[in-house]
């Protein structure tokens, strides 16, 4: 399989159709970022985020779970930025020793028995692009890093946040994904009591602090909770 294929596969394997794309840069969003970020924990947690922009300043809160109904912490928010970030993030560099050696991977493509002809022969070409691509992030300055893609910078390309109206007519499918994805929520969140089936060949007696009670089983099954036969036979 080729890359070209692979996304082929991908984009046909969801409904609605899934983009793929090839990422050939990326900007050092993080290092752009970390002069103006105050200081902030614990955020691996929780799973769900939303981020506001109240008075010109970012504020964030979070959920534990996307269906949990209150946002936390209650209020204004975590105010995330200290000051505004300004120009352009760099690009980042390639890191080639986290990558997979182009000549370890043109050794399994080789090895590769299931590659037809023209597979073999697009990835030949791909192994040789890969190579002086390498080559070319390799050498660049770190002023061209800066400088580079500058109007390609997506933020600025964003359009402004506009309410959605609510759709007249909610797409069935959609509806029915919503609705199965609610009933495994429910069910992973369903946590019934623990209980254990035992029979009694006697007589029994439990005892509260005004009440004895005196029950007779002869090949019963008895089911009950876990705690409280545990403390029930704890006494016998």
């Amino acid at each position: 399989m080729t890359l070209p294929e692979l996304m082929a596969n991908i984009r046909n394997a969801h409904t609605p159709t899934a983009e793929a794309h090839i990422i050939h840069y990326i900007f050092d969003i993080k290092k752009w970022l970390e002069p103006c970020l105050n200081p902030i924990k614990n955020h691996i947690y929780p799973h769900a985020y939303k981020f506001t922009k109240r008075n010109g300043e970012v504020i964030m809160q979070y959920k534990q779970w996307a269906n949990h109904e209150s946002w936390l912490p209650d209020g204004p928010g975590l105010k995330i930025l200290r000051s505004m970030p300004e120009g352009t993030p760099s690009l980042v560099r390639p890191d080639s020793a986290k990558m997979l050696d182009v000549s370890a991977l043109a050794e399994c493509v080789k090895k590769c028995k299931r590659l037809n002809a023209d597979q073999k022969e697009w990835w030949a070409l791909f192994l040789d692009n890969e190579k002086r691509y390498r080559e070319k992030w390799s050498s660049v300055s770190d002023d061209y890093l800066c400088k580079a893609k500058q109007g390609k910078w997506y933020l600025d390309q964003l359009k402004r946040h506009r309410q959605i109206n609510d759709l007249q007519q909610r797409d069935m499918d959609q509806q029915q994904r919503e609705n199965n994805l609610e009933n495994l929520l429910n069910k992973a969140n369903h946590c019934p009591k623990v209980c254990v089936t035992v029979q009694i060949d006697s007589m029994v007696f439990f005892s509260t602090k005004n009440f004895i009670f005196e029950i007779n089983f002869y090949q019963v099954a008895l089911v009950v909770s876990l705690p409280f036969i545990c403390s029930k036979l704890a006494r016998l």
